[in-house]
């Protein structure tokens, strides 16, 4: 998966390897507490999935906790969570939890 996420992030070299592993592995563990569900390395739209999370997850860094900026008369507004169409494609492998 890190050469993959690395081909979409057009990243070349190998100095954020360790950067980029840890997010795939951060996105690995969100997809299944949201999903209750272990995720499957083997599942080539699990893969996409955690692959998307990862990308919106690397461009994320540095406004963690950051609503809107504004500066030289542009301005910025962030989301929290995952864009409809990810939480679309996360929520086709949601589990309920039995008690």
């Amino acid at each position: 998966m890190l050469a993959l996420l690395k081909i979409y992030l057009n990243i070349e070299d190998s100095s954020k390897d360790g950067l980029l592993e840890a997010i795939i592995k951060n996105a690995q563990y969100e997809f299944e507490d949201i999903t209750n569900n272990t995720f499957d390395d083997t599942d080539d739209r699990q893969i996409s999935i955690i692959i998307d999370m990862a990308k919106i997850k690397y461009h994320r860094l540095g406004v963690e906790g950051v609503e809107s900026q504004s500066y030289s008369g542009a301005s910025e507004k962030f989301t929290d969570g995952f864009p409809k169409e990810l939480n679309r494609r996360i929520m086709r492998y949601k589990r309920l939890k039995t008690v």
